[in-house]
């Protein structure tokens, strides 16, 4: 009789655990997809916001003469 009440156990207890394995899954799917949704707009806020920041020269006044895209100190 024992033996019967255990294995009833183990079914609902195994039952239990595939249901929340399917759960978490789901869950975690859905976290997932909003995680990646909020870097990239967190990407393109901070992108956009340093876009401005391209037309200065990030190099010491010694080492812009050594930089060939630089254009604006490189008088030939």
């Amino acid at each position: 009789m024992i033996l019967i009440e255990c294995w009833i156990g183990c079914v609902t207890v195994r039952r239990l655990y595939s249901f929340m394995g399917y759960f978490l899954f789901l869950y975690n799917a859905v976290i997932g997809i909003f995680s990646v949704l909020k870097r990239i707009l967190l990407c393109l806020v901070i992108g956009t916001l340093m876009l401005a920041r391209l037309d200065y020269v990030v190099l010491m006044r010694g080492f812009e003469r050594l930089d060939s895209g630089n254009t604006i100190t490189n008088k030939h």
